[in-house]
């Protein structure tokens, strides 16, 4: 996602199977990241989102913002959880 925290570079998380804790200084990207899972698995789009919620989606730095975003998901399914013949599955979406 295109959040101050992540703009422009790839965020790769490592999560445990039981429990994960987001922690961050406040203006980090913390809700950004969520918002970023939300936005690629369907949940919400730009369109529904808050003002402040995609200007916060759509951020690149102190440069101007930009006017699409992609996110992209990949499940480590080495263990055979998801019913498909591939190590690993997922998906992105772009706005």
């Amino acid at each position: 996602a295109g959040c101050p925290s992540t703009a422009r570079r790839q965020v790769e998380v490592d999560f445990n199977e039981k429990h994960n804790c987001v922690v961050g200084a406040n203006g980090a990207g913390k809700s950004n990241f969520f918002l970023a899972i939300q936005f690629v698995l369907g949940d919400v789009g730009l369109h529904n989102l808050r003002a402040e919620e995609r200007k916060g989606l759509l951020h690149e730095g102190a440069g101007t913002h930009v006017l699409s975003a992609y996110v992209e998901l990949v499940f480590d399914n080495a263990d055979g959880r998801l019913p498909v013949d591939r190590a690993k599955a997922g998906g992105g979406r772009l706005q």
